[in-house]
């Protein structure tokens, strides 16, 4: 493995239903990543942007909370 390649993003295995919840005040999930993701998930994908910074948990914790429950619960 050459120690300096760039990164890649791993995508979740097709099927696996995925939370993917971005903060929208931080830059790290980039658009195009979200977009493969769909293309991989479909269905399985749930998005729930979060206008937070990078600590969304802490910052919009009721949100966030809120977002898990009825991804886990239905």
């Amino acid at each position: 493995m050459d120690p300096n390649a760039a990164p890649t993003s791993v995508l979740p295995p097709a099927g696996t239903p995925t939370l993917l919840m971005p903060a929208l005040q931080a830059d790290f999930v980039e658009q195009a990543w979200v977009d493969r993701c769909r293309a991989e998930l479909g269905d399985a994908l749930t998005v729930a942007e979060v206008d937070a910074g990078h600590m969304l948990f802490l910052e919009r914790t009721a949100e966030v909370a809120k977002h898990v429950r009825e991804f886990v619960v239905g």
